[in-house]
């Protein structure tokens, strides 16, 4: 919105005009230093001038080529502009020089959207996703990221993207759906069993992921303490003879922890197998 909205056309105009003479007369003392260019260029970017601003930004850039604030904001107006090739070059040019800026992933995918590049875009709203989970950002990438996907919706791998993003801000629910579409669209594929597996897990509803676990394993997946996770959903389940063959399977791959004798040794005791379950809680408390 721009001032004249707010303040009607000629207070909004004449307010702009004495700040800019007014920040005009500093940079006509100091041509050479962008920090005026920059000041002014905000202004008119706050009054939605944003093709004065750009030209404010260029001196910025020419007298700071490696200027983050004049480059970020130069692609927003040129973005405000329509000129989004322009503003995916600036884009690209911040995250040249500062990897970890997630607004600039997430304007970037912004203006790939507008050129209809999805494959891009999305990529761009993960990285943003990825970067900075907390950040104010972070609802407006993940709900463009949902968008575009649903527009491309034949990706597999841009929906599991999608899922992991919900599963790490535990939104278990949004998560299982989007992974049991990943495997409906690719049901070879071991991570999303796995993943879902995990979210299942979270929110109690273990027999659930103890077949998730299953599938993945069937389908040859060995990492991730697999057979440990499963043992853990039997347990629960009260089918301790499976979660005592899960936990020695852990064991016999060499990968346990103190918490898989813990867990064996529970199942041993609930069987009736006192022996077995001593030497286990002792094993435990040798490695804990």
């Amino acid at each position: 919105m721009k001032l004249e909205d707010l303040w009607g056309e000629d207070r909004g105009r004449h307010y702009i005009e004495a700040v800019v003479r007014e920040i005009t007369e500093k940079i006509r003392q100091s041509p050479d230093d962008p920090a005026g260019y920059l000041e002014r260029a905000g202004k008119y970017v706050t009054a939605g001038f944003h093709q004065d601003a750009v030209n404010d930004y260029d001196q910025v850039i020419s007298l700071d080529p490696g200027s983050l604030p004049a480059l970020y904001r130069r692609g927003l107006s040129y973005s405000e502009l329509g000129e989004h090739r322009k503003a995916i070059d600036d884009y690209g040019r911040l995250i040249e020089i500062y990897y970890s800026f997630a607004p600039a992933y997430h304007s970037r995918g912004i203006s790939h959207e507008a050129e209809g590049d999805l494959g891009k875009a999305i990529n761009d709203y993960i990285q943003a996703a990825r970067l900075d989970p907390k950040s104010s950002l972070f609802k407006q990438t993940v709900d463009r990221f949902s968008d575009a996907v649903i527009d491309q919706p034949e990706d597999p791998n841009a929906m599991f993207e999608l899922g992991l993003v919900w599963r790490a801000q535990r939104e278990y629910d949004n998560a299982v759906k989007i992974f049991s579409e990943v495997v409906r669209l690719k049901p070879d594929w071991r991570q999303p069993y796995v993943s879902r597996a995990y979210c299942y897990e979270r929110v109690q509803e273990y027999q659930l992921a103890a077949e998730d676990y299953t599938e993945a394993i069937r389908l040859g997946y060995r990492e991730g303490r697999v057979f440990e996770s499963r043992g853990y959903c039997y347990q629960r389940l009260g089918e301790y003879q499976k979660a005592i063959d899960d936990y020695s399977a852990e064991i016999t791959d060499g990968r346990p922890y103190y918490k898989t004798y813990t867990h064996r040794g529970y199942c041993y005791g609930e069987i009736g197998l006192q022996e077995e379950a001593e030497k286990d809680h002792k094993k435990a408390a040798e490695l804990e």
